[in-house]
């Protein structure tokens, strides 16, 4: 029952979580589309790779988020 309870919140954590990121992952997106962004390497080499890690934490989320589901079932 204990570790039901933690699967639940972790479950809700991470339910939180991603649409966080998610939004993240879109404001990057939308800097990077910027002239003034686009044209300078460096800046958009730095929003790239957050952009890139963005995404590997929401992929991340998503696999914890399905086997702890699994874990309940």
């Amino acid at each position: 029952k204990n570790q039901r309870n933690e699967l639940d919140k972790r479950i809700k954590t991470i339910e939180s979580e991603i649409p966080i990121l998610e939004e993240k992952a879109t404001e990057l997106s939308a800097q990077m589309a910027l002239p003034k962004i686009a044209s300078d390497f460096e800046k958009l080499n730095a929003l790239a790779e957050q952009h890139r890690e963005t995404e590997k934490k929401i992929q991340d989320l998503y696999a914890e988020w399905e086997t702890a589901a699994e874990k309940l079932r």
